[in-house]
């Protein structure tokens, strides 16, 4: 059904793709000239042939590489934790905590954190920038 649309750049996501993909669906994917990348949550082993891999991290991590680590930077957050997972991109994206005092706070030192480490890159969820949640 997909190869109606000329778009050849197919991205896993939802619930946690990890669980449902499988060697013989990413074979067919590239056989038929799609480029693959997924969004997990890294708490499970991902099937070989995904072509960019971002990582979310929750909980106990599985996987030691990946192509993008995005990591919530929370309040009590000192360093961030990535897991040790190597990634050629790191970002931090600051939590929304719903306190716009306390949300302000956060992105102040995750703006700081980031100015000494670079490293490691910030994420915004746009969003919820322009209002919507």
């Amino acid at each position: 059904r997909i190869s109606k649309y000329p778009s050849r750049f197919v991205v896993l996501t939802g619930g946690e793709p990890s669980l449902q993909v499988d060697s013989a669906f990413i074979d067919l994917l590239h056989a038929n000239g799609y480029e693959l990348a997924m969004e997990t949550n890294g708490t499970h082993l991902i099937a070989e042939g995904i072509d960019w891999i971002t990582c979310s991290p929750k909980g106990q991590t599985v996987i030691k590489k990946c192509n993008e680590l995005k990591c919530i930077f929370e309040e009590s957050t000192t360093t961030p934790d990535d897991h040790g997972i190597e990634a050629d991109y790191k970002y931090l994206q600051p939590c929304d905590v719903q306190d716009a005092e306390r949300n302000a706070q956060i992105v102040k030192r995750c703006f700081d954190y980031i100015l000494e480490h670079p490293e490691w890159r910030l994420s915004l969820q746009t969003h919820k920038l322009v209002g919507f949640k």
